[in-house]
């Protein structure tokens, strides 16, 4: 968990690591592992952790405020949605944040297009 968020600040199912990543944690470290179940309290301890580790925060109503207002002023400047995606992902890391859901940022993105067209033909 702490490797993958570190390059990309976010956090993945355990069950979607890569067997060789596993398999090299296993032999670094020398331990034995049955199975990669971690009960919920514990995910989410441990998400803290690293999350407090580089400084970052989960998203919450806050990011979503900024986001909404860096979308609103973005997308007539980009070129597709695709590039808005990325663009707000990048505003989230760098006001250290750790990168919402695919579905948080597809809100903002579909709201600012709606209110983009609204505006156009006002």
């Amino acid at each position: 968990m702490y490797g993958y968020f570190k390059v990309d600040h976010t956090f993945f199912d355990a069950v979607s690591f890569p067997k060789s990543d596993i398999d090299y944690i296993v032999n670094q470290y020398s331990f034995h592992v049955d199975t990669l179940k971690i009960a919920l309290n514990t995910h989410v301890r441990y998400k803290r952790i690293i999350r407090e580790h580089f400084g970052f925060l989960s998203p919450n109503e806050n990011l979503r405020k900024i986001l909404e207002a860096e979308a609103g002023h973005l997308i007539s400047k980009l070129s597709n949605p695709k590039a808005l995606f990325y663009a707000l992902v990048e505003i989230s890391v760098s006001n250290q944040y750790e990168v919402p859901t695919y579905t948080f940022l597809v809100r903002i993105i579909t709201e600012a297009i709606n209110s983009h067209k609204r505006h156009i033909f006002d």
